[in-house]
């Protein structure tokens, strides 16, 4: 969405349009966790609380984007855009890394077999491309089995 403001006679003017619509995009990213987990248990029912660092590393990307380019010209705001393929695109950041912690709990049915559950938040440390600093936020809920080999 391209934005623009123009003050006129101390009376704003704004125009809003669409810069890319329909623009399909894809990051294929493959993620690398490294975590460190504090156990507590009674039996069979344990707890764990947990943090550390994702790493990301791009596979590649696809689709196009709008990049924005603001001059301020005498009180005018002036917004230009261009679109960019993301396939050749050297502002795709090559690696995300994010914090994360997390809290959960496991019940073991087995000596090497658990049901395991816990809810997180990973935040982002640096954004996906360079033109934008937009940083991810997410909560993460995770209900599965563990088996120790």
């Amino acid at each position: 969405m391209l934005i623009s403001h123009e003050n006129v006679d101390s009376i704003t003017i704004s125009n809003t349009s669409q810069i890319c619509e329909g623009c399909d995009v894809e990051f294929n990213y493959v993620s690398v966790p490294l975590n460190l987990q504090y156990n507590f248990s009674k039996s069979r029912l344990g707890y764990f609380a947990e943090v550390g660092v994702t790493a990301s590393l791009l596979r590649g990307a696809s689709g196009n984007y709008a990049l924005l380019q603001e001059t301020n010209l005498d009180n005018l705001l002036i917004t230009n855009a261009t679109i960019s393929d993301l396939s050749t695109s050297e502002d795709v950041n090559k690696m995300l890394l994010q914090a994360n912690a997390a809290l959960g709990a496991k019940y073991w049915l087995s000596p090497s077999l658990s049901i395991i559950g816990s809810y997180g938040y990973y935040i982002g440390l640096n954004s996906m491309l360079g033109s934008y600093m937009q940083k991810s936020r997410l909560s993460v809920m995770l209900i599965g089995l563990e088996l120790k080999l």
